[in-house]
């Protein structure tokens, strides 16, 4: 086998590269690929970065995407450098897009359009996941580097369903490559959690505590025609921003809420939401760890690994987390408690009440 993919790989890096079209480029790099798929061969590695290395980056796309993955698989560290030159370049591509685009569908042209201010980092996200085969190779600057742009995408990007929650799963695999003595540094650079809100107006009020009867009588005397702006207001002002998204926009911690007003009834959302711990999900269940040293943990579990177990304590910090080495973890406890906390909506007076349960209805303001 390791005789046949050297033969492959050297029969490939005989073809003459400038040579070659974009498309002949593309059938090469896939050819190398497989080759390298059902093997590895140190010595044929090494000659393979060797011979393409210098022609990073290319002039076409898609070139370059399959050009740095398998310089990045063959474990090539010298692509750490170019490619975080590319995960900054990359500042989101707005199309040129005209406005009937987004008048003919009301329910979702608004919500194109709120993403296009903020359009995805594509690029960026490919960069930062190829980078991810190189987990070795890296100073400490550069780690920095990469920790700091991924959080200036989730911060100033959004993207389509669990956009944000990908950029989550990229963070965490690269934060585990890190020796676990050396994390926390890079732990601490992340999107802060005010930006998921920042701006957005504090409710008027004056609230009242709510119960479900309550809120379900209001909504029954609420006329048609909600403000559905202010509507999207709360949804950040009763703090549910800061783990849902609607529309790619706000925290990836709880599930996506752009389509809960499809399948659940305004009674449905109103319960799930006044009284959080009556149906919880196992993946949102509060979880008590006991430490061998006497502590105790309670909060979310994020993550969990072969070593350790990175757990969020804090509610009304979702994106921030402690890690546990799983050697000190005594007993693991579930809790019949959601994390979502009671009492989101008691600072809202009924109006905005109304609205907000309008927003998630499924209008776009």
């Amino acid at each position: 086998m390791q005789d046949d993919l050297s033969r492959v790989v050297e029969h490939l890096n005989k073809v003459s590269w400038n040579s070659l079209s974009a498309a002949q480029k593309l059938c090469a790099l896939r050819a190398y690929e497989l080759a390298f798929a059902r093997g590895q061969d140190a010595v044929a590695g090494s000659r393979t970065a060797q011979k393409l290395r210098p022609h990073f980056p290319d002039a076409d796309g898609w070139v370059n995407r399959e050009l740095s993955r398998l310089l990045c698989f063959l474990g090539d560290t010298a692509m750490i450098g170019p490619l975080l030159k590319r995960m900054a370049a990359d500042t989101g591509d707005r199309p040129l897009l005209g406005s009937g685009n987004f008048v003919r569908n009301p329910k979702y042209g608004a919500a194109v359009s709120d993403m296009l201010q903020s359009a995805p980092r594509i690029e960026r996200m490919h960069c930062a996941m190829t980078l991810l085969w190189l987990a070795e190779g890296w100073t400490k600057e550069q780690r920095r580097r990469y920790f700091a742009l991924i959080a200036d995408a989730v911060a100033n990007s959004r993207g389509g369903h669990q956009y944000r929650e990908f950029w989550g799963r990229i963070r965490e695999t690269a934060l585990k490559q890190i020796p676990e003595d050396q994390r926390a540094e890079f732990v601490a650079i992340q999107a802060p959690v005010t930006a998921l809100a920042e701006g957005l107006p504090v409710a008027n009020g004056p609230g009242r505590d709510w119960t479900l009867d309550q809120a379900l009588a209001a909504v029954g005397r609420g006329p048609s025609g909600r403000n559905l702006q202010r509507g999207r207001d709360m949804f950040a002002a009763a703090g549910c921003a800061l783990c849902h998204q609607i529309n790619g926009e706000g925290g990836a911690v709880g599930p996506d809420l752009s389509t809960v007003g499809q399948p659940f009834t305004v009674r449905d959302i109103l319960q799930a939401t006044i009284y959080p711990s009556k149906a919880i999900p196992d993946q949102y269940l509060m979880v008590t760890l006991e430490l061998a040293d006497g502590r105790s943990l309670s909060g979310r579990i994020v993550s969990r690994d072969e070593q350790i177990t990175r757990i969020a304590t804090d509610l009304m910090r979702p994106t921030e987390s402690a890690s546990v080495s799983n050697a000190a973890i005594r007993k693991s406890v579930a809790q019949p408690v959601s994390t979502m906390p009671s009492g989101l909506l008691n600072a809202l007076n009924e109006d905005e009440l109304l609205d907000l349960v309008a927003y998630l209805k499924g209008g776009a303001p």
